[in-house]
């Protein structure tokens, strides 16, 4: 896939996100990532990356370079990967259709 961000590059994305806007909190860019998911729909292409870092805090990446790089974050909150949470409606819906936009 030609407009293709692959997870390596994706993780320096967010990095470079917190470290290019002094109104984030400087605790934050040196946070290091605890988990990740790989946004893949499809099964063939990810569509975006979504980062846990240690102590709270995530970030998505989009997997698309035509896109904005940043879809969502927060210093505070993590991002429920455990199967056994419940994720709202709309957060489903936007992530599926991140795809079906590509």
């Amino acid at each position: 896939m030609e407009h293709f961000i692959d997870l390596e590059h994706a993780k320096e994305i967010s990095k470079n996100f917190y470290k290019s806007d002094g109104k984030k909190s400087s605790n934050f860019i040196n946070k290091k990532i605890e988990e990740h998911l790989v946004v893949n729909p499809d099964g063939k292409n990810p569509t975006s990356y979504i980062m846990n870092y240690e102590g709270g805090g995530f970030i998505i990446v989009s997997a698309d370079d035509r896109t904005i790089p940043i879809l969502a974050y927060s210093e505070k909150n993590k991002f429920p990967f455990n199967r056994n949470d419940t994720l709202p409606a709309n957060l489903l819906n936007w992530l599926e259709s991140i795809h079906i936009l590509q």
